[in-house]
């Protein structure tokens, strides 16, 4: 078997190959970057893999990548064209053929759809939009598709604010709210999980992936608190937020405005537990793990 994964450089997709890499050593892999830079991060980390530079905004590129593979794992980077991305792709696997699935990671919350975003937040290139744009596209054509969608934040996340919790002792995140987080590591579980199974018995359907604990900026700040045996505050101040997010802060605070609105009724699920048969990654754990990236 051969798993093709677009966009292997990202956190999930490394995370993926890694965990492909452990536990299923009779899969040969094919990871893809759209840089340079990335094939050689990715010639480095799996040296028994097949490593390719691919563009998927262009067709040729993505073809050639999807030829000769079984399975393909699509993880689309932010600002990118998705109707574009999405079209191509489904061109490639058409072409190639002998892909027998086809597996794609979403961000968006479960239901929205594009009447439901407000006016000035339809043109935001990432998170819902993307989502919503891929399964426009990807639904339409004929591909054998199973979507894992998160509908928690990344735990990962917290790192924007590393550098102000080691000057400032300040937590900072704009628009609070009190939500759920995963770990990367557990959505690619997941998903590998997902990859090397009999693909009949995930085609057509949707996995709606979130942690279970409901946690607020000030938990986080009070976990930070307790983990570095410092005293670190929550902190939604517009000029540490505008220092962390720079030229991103305009777009960063519509769309995380938009998020909270969105998100607000979302409930948790147990997918991660259904593939892994443990709760998801705790986050204290997850401080505990980096504290040193915060200090």
């Amino acid at each position: 078997m051969k798993i093709l994964i677009l966009g292997a450089t990202g956190t999930i997709g490394h995370q993926l190959a890694e965990e492909i890499v452990q536990g299923a050593a009779h899969v040969q892999l094919r990871l893809t970057s759209r840089r340079t830079e990335g094939v050689v991060r990715l010639k480095r980390d799996f040296s028994d893999a097949e490593i390719c530079k691919t563009d998927l905004l262009d067709l040729a590129s993505l073809k050639s990548a999807v030829t000769g593979t079984d399975k393909i794992m699509v993880v689309n980077p932010d600002l990118i064209d998705e109707t574009r991305a999405c079209s191509n792709l489904a061109g490639a696997v058409g072409q190639a053929g002998g892909v027998t699935h086809v597996l794609r990671l979403l961000t968006y919350p479960p239901g929205l759809t594009p009447a439901d975003i407000k006016a000035d937040a339809r043109d935001i290139p990432i998170g819902f939009n993307q989502g919503i744009n891929a399964r426009q596209v990807l639904d339409a054509s004929d591909m054998p598709l199973t979507y894992v969608n998160v509908i928690s934040s990344f735990m990962t996340n917290l790192l924007w604010s590393a550098e102000l919790v080691r000057t400032r002792q300040k937590f900072v995140m704009p628009c609070p709210q009190v939500q759920t987080w995963l770990h990367p590591a557990d959505i690619a579980h997941v998903c590998a999980g997902i990859l090397v199974d009999n693909p009949a018995s995930h085609i057509g359907k949707t996995y709606e992936l979130s942690g279970v604990e409901l946690i607020s900026y000030d938990d986080i700040a009070a976990m930070l608190t307790s983990e570095l045996g410092i005293s670190i505050e929550y902190s939604d101040d517009e000029a540490l937020l505008q220092e962390m997010f720079g030229e991103d802060y305009d777009l960063s605070m519509k769309y995380f405005e938009c998020e909270r609105d969105y998100y607000a009724n979302v409930q948790a699920t147990n997918v991660v537990e259904q593939f892994s048969g443990r709760q998801p990654y705790p986050m204290r754990k997850w401080i505990r793990d980096n504290a040193g990236r915060f200090r």
